[in-house]
């Protein structure tokens, strides 16, 4: 999975963006700012072993590839949510999901720890 990017020049600067993560940063060089897009990805994923590549496309175009989509993902969805000002609670009653039901549950002073068990938290 490859996300694209843009990068464009303001004065001696070169920024470089994720609008689909909604993160961006800067660099004195082409290369610079792509070695610092590789950089911030893997601050913002912090997994250990993730890995990052910038692909310089063409003009000012650039995509990036993850070592891992799962972790990638994970981190597309952290960025979307905290854009849109949402709660966990509130993604999932939209999605419909079974996790709206857990966040109940865990309200109610209830956790679930495996599959049909249930355990009182105080």
């Amino acid at each position: 999975m490859r996300f694209q990017g843009r990068l464009w020049k303001d004065g001696s600067i070169w920024l470089a963006e994720i609008p689909l993560l909604d993160v961006m940063t800067q660099g004195r060089t082409k290369k610079q700012v792509l070695t610092m897009v590789e950089d911030l990805l893997v601050s913002l994923v912090n997994i250990s072993d993730f890995k990052i590549t910038a692909h310089p496309g063409r003009g000012h175009d650039f995509e990036v590839s993850a070592s891992s989509t799962r972790a990638v993902v994970g981190l597309l969805l952290r960025r979307q949510r905290a854009r849109s000002g949402l709660t966990l609670a509130q993604v999932a009653e939209r999605l419909g999901a079974l996790f709206a039901r857990w966040v109940r549950t865990v309200r109610t002073g209830l956790l679930s720890t495996h599959a049909g068990q249930a355990q009182r938290v105080a």
